[in-house]
């Protein structure tokens, strides 16, 4: 399946792998803060903001798989389960030996106990937290020959996106807050629950929407203030509350539109070939490779080394994020460089 560049696209990439790499930051230093505090606060608004990093690959990978203009009119399917398919599957096999590794190696003695407990908690165990995105992404691949045709006409993709917002992100954002309407809401949606969907699919069909719908300059300027405010309503009445987390899951208001905000930013971007612009597409390539990379990292190097600075953990926060980020892109710059490994691993 050949696809056509999307310039906006490598900056997307680069922006949601930061984005992913801050929430597992924070949810690593949670234990750390003092509870109710403005470091405490401020690093839940990250972590709220990470999950679009999240929502954007599916919203980037939707878009090019099910756009004509992009990857062309059919879908030839032998490549896409040769090409992508298979490439995820055996980097989740991969990837999933390798954490299970890391945790057992030097902890046991080798023998032919240990050695099948190994295997049991490789094969049975559950794998490493962020390898989940894999087999989610596989299962939408599984069907994108059905989807596409389906979304050839904006029309119909607008239709899905809109029908799929009410019933996946909406309901079920009302449902979790219930903050007036508690005992008559609950008692109407577990009567009639709406389940069109998963959230996964919600942001890759929101992907091929929003990359072929036009917006203008004041559409624009509302879509990010609404982004905005709803993030600071959202948040505010959680800490109100003394909440914290409860906006950060894919199917949640707060981040379905900053996703969807973020996506309209970047596509309306400038956008002019210098060296930055051709940096910004070369780590675009390595994004995948540092998502894999990244939870070793940051325990291993980038806590330890950004826990050294003698900075405030409101600092401390961005800049784990960051040491990690460009420790991951280093490795993953080198081992891009290894034939099979560049084409099946990262």
């Amino acid at each position: 399946m050949d696809k056509k560049r999307v310039l906006y696209f490598d900056y997307l990439r680069v922006i949601a792998c930061f984005l992913v790499i801050i929430i597992h930051t924070v949810a690593n230093y949670e234990e750390r803060l003092v509870r109710s505090s403005f470091t405490y606060y401020a690093g839940d608004l990250m972590k709220t903001i990470g999950f679009s990093g999240v929502a954007i690959f599916f919203a980037i990978s939707g878009a090019i798989f099910l756009s004509p203009e992009i990857s062309g009119e059919g879908v030839n399917i032998k490549k896409l389960w040769t090409r992508n398919i298979l490439r995820l599957v055996l980097s989740y096999v991969i990837w999933s030996w390798f954490y299970t590794a890391t945790v057992w190696w030097g902890k046991f003695p080798m023998n032919p106990e240990t050695v099948s407990l190994f295997f049991r908690e490789f094969l049975y165990g559950t794998p490493m937290y962020h390898l989940w995105f894999i087999p989610a992404l596989v299962s939408i691949y599984i069907i994108v020959p059905v989807l596409k045709p389906g979304f050839k006409e904006q029309s119909v993709a607008k239709y899905f996106a809109v029908a799929a917002f009410v019933v996946q992100i909406l309901l079920h954002d009302i449902y979790k807050y219930d903050y007036f309407w508690e005992a008559g809401f609950d008692a109407v949606y577990h009567r009639f629950p709406l389940i069109m969907l998963t959230s996964n699919l919600v942001y890759f069909v929101l992907g091929l929407y929003l990359y072929r719908q036009d917006y203008s300059g004041k559409q624009r300027i509302v879509i990010y203030s609404f982004a905005a405010l709803l993030l600071i309503i959202t948040k505010a009445v959680d800490y109100s509350r003394d909440v914290i987390g409860r906006a950060t899951e894919l199917n949640s208001l707060t981040v379905y539109f900053t996703t969807f905000a973020l996506f309209v930013l970047f596509k309306y971007m400038p956008i002019r070939e210098t060296k930055f612009r051709k940096f910004i597409a070369g780590l675009s390539k390595l994004t995948f490779g540092i998502y894999l990379l990244h939870p070793k990292v940051l325990d291993t190097i980038g806590i330890p080394a950004a826990m050294k600075l003698p900075i405030p953990y409101i600092v401390r926060l961005p800049m784990t994020a960051v040491i990690t980020f460009a420790v991951c892109a280093a490795i993953i710059f080198v081992l891009s460089k290894i034939p099979v490994i560049n084409k099946y691993l990262i």
